[in-house]
């Protein structure tokens, strides 16, 4: 099996070399734990090696992640851009453009048109790219917005389903959600479909708190 390195330092080693490829893995962990700094490592590796990648993001716009990682690790996102090497792909909320009551009555087909719409968008610059890697920062609005369990879930099966005929190693984040700390993300139903977790947290050393 062809392994996909991680770009995390130690980490390789750890799980057999890297991430098998084609694989789904969920990062895991609360606010301010590094999610997107693992992301943002594991496309970085890969760029290293000219193997292409998407980032997803639901929640920061794509300036602001150029700018944070170019202030922090001294990595220049939009010179990969440029190259052809790195595709980001802003995702909104469109739920907004329907009424409460239309959203109501028709909820199960404006999800599933919304999922397809990421997906197509996802695929498309995959091909364009002939990317390796994708990441999604986060899945987050998918999971807190659809209330209904029945409807969440099978929203997010038919969204993992479908990324995995991608054939992307891809890494999803997901915020643990405090009223449920047992939980590794929101919709507590995400953790069963991928094919493995990395969770990240605060560890106290002395009077500091080191993730």
């Amino acid at each position: 099996m062809k392994r996909i390195s991680s770009g995390i330092k130690g980490l390789d080693d750890l799980i057999g070399g890297g991430f098998p490829e084609g694989s789904i893995i969920l990062i895991s962990g609360k606010a301010g734990t590094g999610k997107s700094s693992f992301c943002a490592s594991f496309l970085y590796e890969g760029f290293k090696n000219n193997e292409a990648g998407i980032y997803v993001t639901t929640e920061i716009s794509k300036e602001d992640i150029k700018k944070d990682l170019l202030q922090t690790f001294g990595w220049n996102f939009e010179e990969f851009e440029n190259k052809g090497l790195l595709s980001f792909i802003e995702i909104e909320p469109t739920f907004s453009a329907f009424s409460e009551r239309t959203f109501e009555k028709d909820c199960g087909s404006i999800v599933k048109i919304y999922v397809y719409d990421v997906l197509d968008k996802i695929s498309k610059e995959a091909k364009r790219l002939n990317a390796k890697r994708l990441v999604i920062d986060s899945i987050t609005l998918i999971e807190s917005f659809i209330r209904d369990e029945y409807l969440r879930r099978a929203a997010l099966i038919l969204f993992v389903n479908r990324l995995k005929r991608l054939n992307l190693t891809t890494l999803i984040t997901s915020q643990i959600p405090q009223v449920n700390p047992n939980s590794l993300s929101i919709s507590g139903i995400l953790e069963f479909l991928v094919d493995g977790i990395i969770k990240l947290d605060y560890n106290p050393e002395r009077e500091e708190f080191k993730r």
